[in-house]
């Protein structure tokens, strides 16, 4: 697993635990040497851990829409300035 964006596609059932050992262990590889991964998964951690502290009927679809473009955006913003520093 080379690219941020296979870890971007793989990081939510990264985070659930529903990947085998394998792939975890190459996600884990590539964290130790890509500081915008980490932090887009510290980022994404934190928001799991909010939506959990909200009962399903309790989070309105709106929040929900909101969150994935938040993300979203902020993955955006890691690879442009990582393609502003060039290969790594």
């Amino acid at each position: 697993m080379e690219t941020c964006n296979e870890i971007f596609e793989l990081l939510s059932a990264y985070l659930d635990h529903e990947l085998p050992a394998v792939t975890c262990a190459e996600i884990e590889q590539h964290l130790a040497r890509c500081p915008e991964c980490v932090a887009l998964e510290r980022s994404l951690r934190s928001t799991v851990g909010l939506c959990h502290g909200y009962a399903p009927n309790q989070a309105p679809t709106p929040l929900n829409q909101q969150v994935r473009t938040q993300l979203f955006e902020t993955y955006q913003k890691i690879i442009a300035q990582r393609n502003e520093r060039g290969p790594s």
